[in-house]
């Protein structure tokens, strides 16, 4: 049997914690505090991940499941993963610095990931939208001149901030969850990161994909870090290598071959 003390300590976090979830606007929500498996999911924004991390690395073939898992049990051994969401938007050829090579190396890597991870790993897509605009030139050691432009495509990814956004508000809302993991250091996420907190009993965590020596450039997201639970602000080297896939996936059918140029 517990002891005395421990037995009132016990009931007074039992209070607490009942006095924590029936507050005005949140969620009302039943926990054991005996549980040790923490419900999670985790949403991953791929645009944030790819060019604050992987774009000049040999890393592009990454196990990103495996990669969250590992971090995600060093942080908290009692959580379990329950699928790991994916925010993208297919690669336009055109765009491209490999051009149909691009969009096939990037579907290879969804379906490597599938492959892998059946049931616990889904791809959630946006777009992309072009068009042709004028834009001012930059004139080393000169002002801002709206005179001088010149005409330039722009690309610009749609829909996967907001499905992001959407997916990780209704999963913890629902009580689907006991903690939602966002990776990115996009402080654009900084408002549901904060609405899942005041509205709901959900734990958040943030992974951000920074290298661990970031740079002036590269800091983590103050405004987005502040209103978590916990937060990992960069992954290393070695944790990236640990979470490589194979070169070659075996299918059921055609086996999926890592890309030459990854």
């Amino acid at each position: 049997m517990l002891p005395f003390d421990n037995i009132v300590l016990l009931l007074s976090l039992c209070d607490a914690l009942k006095d924590h979830l029936g507050r005005k606007n949140r969620r009302k929500a039943v926990f054991s505090l005996l549980a040790l498996n923490l419900r999670t999911i985790a949403y991953i924004d791929g645009f944030n991940l790819y060019y604050s991390l992987l774009r000049h690395s040999g890393h592009k073939w990454l196990d990103v499941v495996k990669l969250v898992e590992n971090i995600l049990h060093a942080q908290d051994p009692t959580a379990q993963l329950l699928c790991v969401k994916f925010f993208t938007a297919p690669v336009l050829a055109n765009f491209a610095r490999h051009g149909q090579k691009s969009p096939e190396a990037q579907s290879a890597f969804w379906r490597a990931l599938e492959t892998r991870h059946q049931g616990k790993f889904e791809v959630i897509k946006g777009r992309h939208s072009s068009e042709e605009v004028n834009l001012p030139l930059v004139i080393s050691g000169a002002k801002l001149d709206r005179a001088r432009t010149a005409h330039v495509w722009t690309l610009n990814e749609k829909q996967t901030d907001v499905n992001l956004t959407l997916h990780a508000y209704k999963d913890a809302i629902s009580g689907a969850v006991d903690q939602v993991v966002l990776v990115t250091n996009d402080s654009d996420f900084a408002p549901v990161v904060d609405a899942i907190r005041h509205d709901t009993s959900t734990r958040v965590g943030l992974i951000l994909p920074l290298p661990a020596a970031s740079g002036q450039h590269r800091r983590p997201s103050v405004s987005l870090t502040r209103h978590a639970h916990w937060a990992r602000k960069h992954i290393l080297d070695a944790e990236l290598t640990a979470a490589q896939m194979p070169p070659v996936v075996p299918t059921r059918k055609k086996a999926i071959l890592k890309p030459d140029h990854w």
